[in-house]
């Protein structure tokens, strides 16, 4: 029997060093979010000197852009760190519950740990069998900023920039597709149309596959074709094909192997 208990401490121990290291890499992560702005922000670079250039082909003047990673990114960041002190906490109440057997310690450590267990295999439903599921709230959430806050090539607010440079990075148009554009209460239709008589834009400029070069040269946007334009595209359904489902064995494999380690 004390052989039993010793052995179920020593495992206890094992799994919070997991955890640990688990934890400090949220946190680890969050920094870098925080101070390695300059790092992942070179990759943006390229794609916001593109649309600058086909604003001011397109006769929108000289307009600089300046996407705030740290609007975007400190949500994220901050998760990250919640997340790695969380785990830390959790690993502390479970060592110092096993090594020094104090019951109360192991309580507040199990609970936590089902609650973790339990929201593993919901996540590992969903990514595997509902997407759906979480790519239909976040997709209208992101449209709802669209229809408020979108305004065009040129915006120079977080929305209008971010998605102009998210979609010409991802190759993709709207949360869902196009549409999620039509009625964007500050979006300008007629803007950038030139000597398009009576033409008016269907799509946003970016959503073009190669940008403008001139105001007489909308007609990706005007009258945009599959040929020309990523109108179907969505970039939830596009990032979530692209980066997530690419990658859908190693993540489902984390947090099965995480579940199985933990049962």
């Amino acid at each position: 029997m004390g052989c039993c208990v010793t052995a179920s401490r020593v495992v206890i121990v094992l799994f919070n060093f997991l955890f640990i290291i688990i934890g400090l890499l949220f946190i680890a992560g969050g920094l870098f979010l925080k101070l390695g702005s300059s790092v992942y922000k070179g990759a943006l670079d390229s794609v916001q000197a593109s649309i600058e250039k086909s604003i001011s082909d397109t006769g929108g003047g000289s307009v600089k852009l300046n996407l705030d990673l740290g609007s975007v990114t400190e949500p994220i960041m901050f998760a990250f760190i919640g997340i790695g002190l969380f785990l830390l906490v959790i690993c502390f109440l479970g060592c110092c519950g096993a090594c020094y057997k104090f019951r109360v310690l192991l309580i507040l450590y199990i609970i936590p740990s089902i609650l973790i267990l339990a929201t593993e295999i919901i996540v590992v439903i969903l990514f595997l069998g509902a997407p759906s599921v979480i790519q239909t709230p976040l997709a209208s959430s992101l449209k709802s900023g669209i229809q408020s806050d979108f305004q065009d090539i040129s915006g120079t607010n977080l929305v209008s920039v971010a998605w102009n440079i998210a979609m010409q990075q991802f190759k993709c148009c709207g949360a869902n597709d196009y549409s999620d554009f039509t009625g964007a209460s500050k979006w300008n239709i007629n803007k950038y149309t030139g000597s398009c008589s009576g033409c008016i834009l269907k799509t946003p400029l970016a959503c073009c596959m190669t940008l403008p070069t001139s105001s007489s040269d909308v007609t990706c946007a005007s009258a945009p074709t599959t040929s020309t334009n990523y109108l179907n595209t969505g970039c939830v359904k596009k990032v979530w094909n692209d980066y997530i489902l690419a990658n859908q064995a190693v993540i489902a494999g984390g947090f099965t192997g995480l579940a199985v380690f933990q049962v």
